[in-house]
């Protein structure tokens, strides 16, 4: 993927910041492409991130400790499994 087509898409004001922080997480963490997920982060810092699931269809219910990601503000409430 070309860095510079996907900065030009991250930076347009229509890409939810929810969206490039589950993105940039998933690209840093998951599949490792790290130059992938800091252009996606150059993006989103200048953006107001909130803290946020990395799923919303696992809301975490129950009492356990919640691991939270800060690089990339979000709440680590499911598994990721590459195929």
């Amino acid at each position: 993927m070309n860095l510079n087509k996907l900065k030009q898409i991250s930076e347009q004001s229509l890409t939810p910041v929810s969206s490039l922080q589950r993105l940039g997480y998933i690209l840093d963490e998951i599949l490792e492409e790290k130059k992938l997920a800091n252009c996606i982060h150059e993006v989103v810092i200048k953006r107001k991130m909130q803290l946020i699931p990395l799923s919303v269809a696992n809301k975490n219910k129950s009492h356990e400790k919640i691991k939270i990601n800060k690089k990339w503000n979000l709440i680590i409430n499911t598994k990721v499994e590459p195929d």
